[in-house]
Order: structure tokens, then C-alpha cells, then sequence
């Protein structure tokens, strides 16, 4: 015999994406960290496309703060 438990609600986790945009372009990125996509946008805003690292090891430790 197995115990089993039933729940009469589902369980749901809430995410609410932060979505970086540019007019013209569309989405650029989303994530679910918004602090993230606050910065994302700055180094948008700044180098442009050419210049966003791939991943946090890329920053200098400066930016990565």
C-alpha cells in the first residue's frame, strides 16, 4: 500500500518577466531578474547591440557590482 495526497488547489508560481525593448527593434531580452534587465538596458543604451556580454564572467568586475 502507498500513502497518497491530494490537494484541491493547484499550485502555481507567479513570474513576472522583465522585458527590455527598443523601439524599431521589439524585445531584445527578457528575464525574470529585473535588477537584470535594468542593466541590460543601460549597456544597451550605451554600446549598442555589439558590446552586451553574453554572460556576467564577461563584465569587468566594476560592472559586474
Amino acid at each position: 500500500m502507498s500513502a497518497e495526497v491530494i490537494t484541491s488547489q493547484a499550485h502555481v508560481v507567479v513570474v513576472h518577466p522583465a522585458v527590455v525593448t527598443e523601439q524599431g527593434i521589439g524585445i531584445l531580452a527578457t528575464c525574470h531578474n529585473h535588477i537584470i534587465a535594468i542593466r541590460l538596458a543601460e549597456l544597451w543604451n550605451r554600446y549598442g547591440l555589439a558590446d552586451v556580454p553574453d554572460t556576467i564572467a564577461e563584465l569587468t568586475e566594476q560592472e559586474s557590482q
